[in-house]
């Protein structure tokens, strides 16, 4: 006798590669095993809602996550795509899947530019914020060295075919690095049309000297957030 398959309650929309989402909420020091975490997922439409539906490799089961509570509006989002800039590889042999493939660089299936090149001059940072995503702090002292920073930025500008659209300075604290303005200055005389500075902004209220060092450069901007100490 023929049998009736169930339907299910929800609508595909697209695969994705996702992670679980308890994995790294247990252990998330934990380094990521791409064999094993990285996961085929579908987002899906269910009640009018979008939802990202996977299953955990490490016992999780069936996961799913609320990825966006208005499906019209994603659908609408949709139609904001346009053809991307071709990228010159670092390895043109390169074609395995993305993440895996990022192990040596760029390859070849990546379909987008760096439309914004972030860099991380320090992990020091003259707050200890109790949630920093970047678990920066006072007792942490490394720095990036001028001569290392300017090659990242000459390779991603030879990269970009010559010119890159937006710098971002981050951190850690970007302004507690002791040759942060050397950096802004050497960034400003290349041909990078922006300049970001992510920063908490305490240095700027303190140091009029700073201040002027930026004022001098417009096309560095600030991007300043308060946080508690």
């Amino acid at each position: 006798m023929p049998v009736t398959l169930a339907l299910r309650p929800y609508t595909p929309l697209r695969m994705v590669l996702t992670v679980c989402g308890q994995c790294f909420s247990e252990d998330p020091d934990r380094e990521v095993d791409y064999a094993t975490d990285i996961l085929q997922g579908n987002l899906v439409l269910q009640d009018g809602s979008v939802y990202l539906r996977r299953h955990c490799r490490r016992g999780h089961g069936e996961v799913v996550s609320l990825y966006d509570e208005d499906h019209a509006l994603w659908e609408y989002l949709q139609q904001w795509r346009v053809p991307t800039r071709e990228i010159i590889p670092d390895t043109p042999d390169n074609v395995m899947p993305i993440p895996m493939g990022y192990a040596n660089g760029l390859g070849r299936l990546q379909t987008q530019h760096s439309c914004i090149l972030l860099v991380d001059v320090t992990e020091h940072c003259n707050l200890n914020c109790p949630t920093c995503f970047a678990a920066s702090g006072t007792n942490v002292g490394r720095y990036a060295r001028l001569p290392h920073i300017l090659r990242t930025l000459d390779a991603s500008i030879e990269r970009e075919g010559g010119k890159i659209d937006v710098l971002m300075l981050s951190g850690g604290e970007p302004t507690v690095h002791p040759e942060i303005v050397e950096i802004i200055e050497a960034a400003v005389e290349r041909n990078v049309t922006r300049v970001l500075l992510n920063t908490n902004g305490i240095r700027i209220t303190k140091d009029d000297r700073f201040l002027d060092a930026l004022h001098r450069r417009p096309t560095c901007s600030i991007a300043a957030r308060t946080c508690a100490r």
